[in-house]
């Protein structure tokens, strides 16, 4: 298991402790290590690079269990709305060559609708882009021309 993994095993238990238990929600770090079978030098780094990104914090020390840990909002937010690798958003690019005939073609007589339509179709036929990404571009690039028109 890799560190991406590690991170995501995680974020995903102190998810199911957020649910479960709600505001009071926070686990050993050790007790999570174990859970996940990882020894405390691989878990103490990869809970260091977890609170960097402001995914989880220390919210204190248990007796005999050493430090707690939470999930902060963002942490959830990380979960619910991100890749499936915390730490990393999945970006859609779109080359230069891939947008610029759309552009050329409408060089002269601009229609943002048009290039917005064509946009999407890029995006819809990019293979490495997940499905829920491309169903929220597409209600993304649906509602572009209200907002330009508000």
């Amino acid at each position: 298991m890799d560190d991406k993994e590690i991170r995501k095993k995680i974020l995903e238990r102190l998810y199911q402790e957020f649910r479960e238990k709600s505001i009071v929600s926070r686990i050993p770090m050790c007790q999570i290590g174990k859970e996940i079978g990882v020894d405390q030098k691989v878990m103490d780094s990869n809970v260091a690079y977890l609170e960097g990104k402001g995914f989880i914090e220390y919210v204190g020390f248990g007796d005999q269990l050493g430090a707690l840990i939470t999930i902060t909002p963002d942490g959830i937010d990380e979960l619910e709305f991100k890749n499936d690798t915390p730490g990393s958003t999945q970006s859609i690019v779109i080359s230069e060559s891939q947008v610029g005939p759309i552009i050329q073609a409408q060089h002269i007589d601009f229609n943002p609708s048009i290039f917005l339509e064509q946009l999407n179709s890029q995006i819809q036929d990019h293979s490495e882009i997940a499905p829920e990404i491309k169903k929220h571009w597409k209600e993304f690039l649906k509602d572009v021309p209200k907002i330009v028109l508000e």
